[in-house]
């Protein structure tokens, strides 16, 4: 994983992405789908999360 500062401006929901897993995703908006989907598994851990 590529671990240098994003290309985009960096948000709220992406520094909170970056406090838990300790790097930024390389596209914008993807630290909220990666985020909802870890919730998501979470809360219904019998279903299929994409």
């Amino acid at each position: 994983m590529d671990h240098k500062l994003p290309n985009y401006r960096r948000s709220e929901i992406d520094n909170l992405f970056h406090d838990l897993f300790g790097y930024y995703p390389n596209k914008e908006g993807q630290s909220y789908e990666l985020i909802v989907s870890a919730v998501l598994k979470i809360l219904y851990p019998e279903q299929k999360i994409m």
